[in-house]
């Protein structure tokens, strides 16, 4: 049998191409064009934005984005998170080897289901000290501690 012929396994994990690469472009269009669809190859899975909580839509995140208020971030991977504990009133932990992250607010049932099944690409502080009350997640204080370098692990 050829070898165009042949199945071959992991062709069912392959995109189809699209076919508007096939397509023949100007050449004055030609770099701008082929960098513009080469990025939206490489593009990020896709996400979604639920008030405190960006989860990701169609995979597992390998790190956790922890958004400040004051514009400060800080990743943990999920390899190293060795428990999560809800508190229905209003408080998740997450323990890491090294830090331990408590997280406070409203509504954090969705957060705490996103990290656990590793779909919760970041949680974010509210930019504001305001709670409209509404049903999405709202984060008042992300508190992180235990860390060596106390200045590196707390935002300002």
């Amino acid at each position: 049998m050829p070898d165009e012929q042949r199945p071959r396994p992991l062709d069912k994990y392959r995109r189809p191409p699209s076919g508007e690469d096939d397509q023949p472009l100007p050449a004055e269009d030609r770099t701008s064009e082929q960098a513009l669809r080469r990025e939206r190859r490489e593009a990020t899975p896709e996400h979604e934005v639920y008030g405190a909580l960006v989860q990701l839509v169609g995979g597992l995140a390998t790190m956790l984005d922890l958004r400040f208020r004051s514009g400060h971030r800080r990743a943990l991977p999920y390899s190293y998170l060795s428990d999560v504990e809800f508190d229905p009133g209003g408080t998740l932990t997450l323990a890491f080897p090294s830090v331990s992250v408590a997280i406070t607010g409203r509504a954090l049932s969705p957060v705490y289901q996103a990290i656990i099944t590793q779909t919760a690409l970041a949680v974010v502080e509210s930019r504001s000290a305001y709670d409209d009350g509404g049903d999405e997640p709202y984060v008042d204080a992300i508190v992180v501690s235990g860390d060596d370098d106390d200045d590196a692990s707390k935002p300002t």
